[in-house]
Formats: C-alpha cells, sequence, structure tokens
C-alpha cells in the first residue's frame, strides 16, 4: 500500500510540474538569456490609459549565470501591449538574484513606447496578435 502511495504523489507531482512548464512560453533566447510570456495571466483590457484593446502580460526573463558568483538573475515584468497601435509600456518589475528580491518598481503613469522590426517588442506584439486571434478577434 505504501509502494502505492508513494507512485501516486510521484505521478500527481510529474503531472503538476509539466502543468507548470506549460504555463511559461519560450518567446526568445540568446547567449545570454531566455524570455519567457505566462500564458495563464495574460489577459484583455478594453481599455488602458487612452489605448485601447490592450494586452497585460507577465514577461520573465532569466539570465545566465554570472562568472563571478554562478548565480542567475530573474526579471519579471508587467507589460501592456497596445496591438493596433504597435506599443508597449512596462507597467511593473521586480529582479531578483539568488532568489533574493534586489529591485522592484510600479509604474503609475505608463510610457507607451513604439515597437520597432526585428526586436524583442516586436516578437511580444506577434504572441499579442496570436493570443488575440485565439480569442476569435
Amino acid at each position: 500500500m505504501k509502494k502505492l502511495s508513494f507512485l501516486i504523489v510521484i505521478v500527481s507531482y510529474s503531472f503538476f510540474a509539466k502543468a507548470q512548464d506549460n504555463r511559461w512560453k519560450l518567446l526568445f533566447k540568446n547567449d545570454t538569456s531566455k524570455t519567457y510570456v505566462d500564458t495563464e495571466r495574460t489577459q484583455k483590457l478594453s481599455y488602458l490609459d487612452g489605448h485601447q484593446s490592450v494586452l497585460i502580460l507577465w514577461i520573465r526573463v532569466l539570465q545566465s549565470p554570472s562568472p563571478q558568483d554562478g548565480q542567475g538573475q530573474q526579471t519579471d515584468e508587467k507589460m501592456a501591449l497596445d496591438v493596433a497601435n504597435n506599443q508597449l509600456a512596462l507597467m511593473s518589475f521586480m529582479i531578483r538574484h539568488d532568489g533574493k528580491i534586489i529591485m522592484q518598481n510600479q509604474i503609475n503613469i505608463p510610457n507607451w513606447s513604439d515597437i520597432y522590426p526585428e526586436t524583442s517588442g516586436e516578437t511580444l506584439l506577434k504572441y499579442g496578435k496570436s493570443y488575440l486571434k485565439s480569442l476569435g478577434e
């Protein structure tokens, strides 16, 4: 009976771990970092700061461990994305190093920026468009 209980716990954990892995979609990577979007927390707002049909995205950037301390850095960002006008704005961010919060900020008045071709912003824009398409818009 103990073996059966242990097996059930292991199988349940593996399903949970797989669900967590599917939550964060890899958007792009380079030699020093990987950037993900949280597919469960993407939400559509009808209006934000003078912009209509805005998507709120949670972005996670994982920096490779540094040679000095062997620790990586994780940055979580809340972004607003205006797909119609090709603009985005940073809403808040939190930076962790070695699992400890070293900086965080909430931005009260978003500063909207244009999205330029062949940038990480354009990759976010493509994700936003595919998200809206999945909603039938």
